[in-house]
C-alpha cells in the first residue's frame, strides 16, 4: 500500500493540515506514484501532481519577483538598513 492510499482513505487531501504537513514528504511519493499507476487511479492522483506543480511554480516566480525588486531597488534597500542599524545602535547606546 502506498502512501497516497492511505492519505485517500484518510481523506486529508482536502484539509489544509494535510498541505502544510505532508507537503514535502508527499511531493516525492506523488511524482513516483504517477509514473507507475494504472489510467483508472491516474484521474485521482492527476489533480495533487497539478496542486503541487502550481505550487512549485508559484514559489519560483515569487522568488524572481523578490530578486528583481532587490536588484531595482537595491540603494533604496541598503540605505533603510543602514538607517535602522544606526538607530538600533543610538538606541542601545543611550538605554
Amino acid at each position: 500500500m502506498s502512501y497516497l492510499d492511505v492519505l485517500f482513505r484518510r481523506k486529508m487531501l482536502n484539509s489544509t493540515f494535510f498541505m502544510c504537513f505532508y507537503m514535502d514528504s508527499a511531493k516525492k511519493q506523488v511524482i513516483t506514484d504517477v509514473k507507475r499507476v494504472y489510467k483508472s487511479q491516474k484521474e485521482s492522483i492527476l489533480p495533487i501532481v497539478q496542486l503541487f506543480q502550481r505550487e512549485k511554480h508559484r514559489k519560483k516566480m515569487k522568488a524572481l519577483r523578490n530578486k528583481r525588486y532587490y536588484q531595482r531597488h537595491k540603494d533604496k534597500i541598503l540605505k533603510k538598513q543602514q538607517l535602522k542599524n544606526k538607530l538600533y545602535a543610538d538606541f542601545i547606546q543611550h538605554r
